[in-house]
């Protein structure tokens, strides 16, 4: 997809093994790997729209500058 980031793909997959990780150890009614997928789902959406919002502000300040 041309919308996603390098920056959502990496926080894509920190929150995903994250979130896994965390449900395994709590033993939960839903299984870990599916938490794990859908807080991958987030986090790239999340991530990808942080990273373009963090990429504008740092061309709006340098340029301002």
């Amino acid at each position: 997809a041309k919308w996603v980031t390098s920056f959502g793909a990496f926080f894509s997959i920190v929150s995903g093994i994250t979130s896994w990780r965390i449900a395994e150890m709590i033993g939960t009614e839903i299984p870990p790997t599916f938490i794990g997928f859908v807080a991958s789902f987030i986090g790239i959406v999340l991530g990808t729209y942080l990273g373009k919002w963090i990429d504008y502000l740092d061309t709006k300040y340098k340029r301002a500058a």
